[in-house]
């Protein structure tokens, strides 16, 4: 799983395993498999949010399952 970091460290985003990046093609759609991100608040594991992007650049979010969230858990 890849993580990145931002908002000084406030803010940490979990990618699916295997897909490091989205990259949007002219087109509007992102290639390579579907992806997952998990945005996570640090010090708050109740306010995960979870962002899907499909290979045709659909973008859906949603809360984050329990699952989801333990794994936003264990950066805190």
């Amino acid at each position: 799983m890849y993580v990145g970091r931002g908002y000084g460290g406030k803010l940490a985003i979990l990618g699916t395993e295997g897909r490091r990046f989205v990259r949007f093609l002219p087109d509007g759609s992102a290639s390579g498999s579907n992806i997952t991100l998990l945005l996570c608040q640090k010090g708050s594991a109740d306010r995960v949010l979870s962002v899907m992007v499909s290979n045709s650049g659909r973008i859906r979010s949603a809360p984050a399952d329990a699952r989801q969230t333990a794994n936003c858990a264990q950066l805190n």
